[in-house]
Formats: C-alpha cells, sequence, structure tokens
C-alpha cells in the first residue's frame, strides 16, 4: 500500500485492502461497527477467549429501509452449475521437461471468484502450503492460465504473493486438480509428468 507506515496496514489515505468486510447498499444507515477479536489486539472492541481464526470479525448494527429486491434475469448458482456439464481439466501435455511452460485448461467451472488450479507432487499430504502451486481461474467458466518463470509465485491476488512458488518443476510425478473456492473440494483432476 503506497502510503501505508508499515507495508502492510492501510493509511487513511489508502484504498483498504482486507478480507473482512461488511458491505452496505440502498437506504441504509449504519448504526456502529465493532471488531471482535483477541483481548491481546488493542484494536477489538469486542474480545473472544479463545480466539478461534487467524481473522478478527467485524460486526456492525444497520438501520435498514426494506426495499422488494430485484429479481428479473437471475439464475442461482446451483442452476448454472447444473446447465454447464461436469467441470473439466486438461493439459496442452501430460508430459514436460523440467522447465517447460505448463498450459493447464479448464471447462464447466463453477465461476467462483476463488476457484483454483492446484498442482501439488502425487501423494503430498500438504494441501495448502508447501508443496503446492496455486494457480486462480479467476471466476472464469472456461479458460487457461499458464505456469512459467514469470508466473511461479503463481497467481495469488495483489495482497498474498506466496513464497512457496516452485520453478522448475523437479522431475516426478504431480497431481493437476480444479478446487472449489479456496477450499479443498476436488472438481476435476489430471496427471502431469516432468521429466529431466
Amino acid at each position: 500500500m503506497e502510503n501505508s507506515i508499515d507495508g502492510f496496514n492501510p493509511s487513511k489515505d489508502d484504498l483498504p485492502d482486507r478480507v473482512d468486510f461488511i458491505y452496505t447498499g440502498g437506504n441504509s444507515k449504519i448504526l456502529e461497527s465493532k471488531i471482535v477479536g483477541e483481548p491481546e489486539y488493542k484494536g477489538s472492541d469486542i474480545h473472544v477467549t479463545p480466539w478461534p481464526s487467524d481473522h478478527r470479525a467485524v460486526v456492525s448494527r444497520f438501520e435498514v429501509i426494506p426495499v422488494i429486491a430485484p429479481t428479473k434475469d437471475l439464475v442461482p448458482a446451483s442452476a448454472r452449475v447444473v446447465e454447464k456439464g461436469k467441470p473439466e481439466i486438461s493439459l496442452a501435455s501430460n508430459t514436460v521437461r523440467s522447465g517447460d511452460e505448463i498450459t493447464i485448461s479448464w471447462r464447466n467451472a463453477p465461476g467462483n471468484r476463488y476457484d483454483y488450479v492446484r498442482i501439488t507432487p502425487v501423494g503430498t499430504k500438504k494441501l495448502a502450503w508447501g508443496e503446492a502451486i496455486r494457480l486462480y481461474t479467476r471466476g472464469e467458466l472456461n479458460g487457461s492460465v499458464k505456469y512459467n518463470p514469470e508466473n511461479v509465485k503463481d497467481n495469488w491476488l495483489d495482497w498474498y504473493k506466496a513464497e512457496e512458488g516452485h520453478w522448475p518443476l523437479t522431475p516426478g510425478e504431480y497431481d493437476v486438480k480444479l478446487m472449489l473456492d479456496d477450499g479443498f473440494t476436488e472438481l476435476a483432476a489430471t496427471k502431469l509428468k516432468v521429466v529431466p
């Protein structure tokens, strides 16, 4: 953040870039907002012990004048997934040399903002960090991403750049999976073999 004092927390001149937000729109008025967190954190307004998360929470109270929500042209997400067909993932080549660019394509993804492609050595138990490479689909239902030296830190959002990017991939066998919305639900999978 350009005006940050510590390189992480935004100043009053920065656009806050955080994961915990409460949005409001229309005819409403915010009455109060509080930060919920551990007692050790001086910025917490409401304390919970033990604090069960790596994120603090935001609680707000509003005065709202209800309106009828528009429903024209709305399609439930569940209907969208059923109509598209089964998710698929594929590679331009299932065997590559160590150091070669890898092109990964997917079809029929749910289109969630945080759906991602995960590359891990076959048999790994480290699903999130360490050996995992994560490449976000950016909400595209059908698309592709290239894993190469320029993308070695993968395409995490700007607020987080992974430090565990691996380039080049060492020879061996890898699982390449399309994953659901920043979680550990596998939607589709294929295998990659990296040779010397």
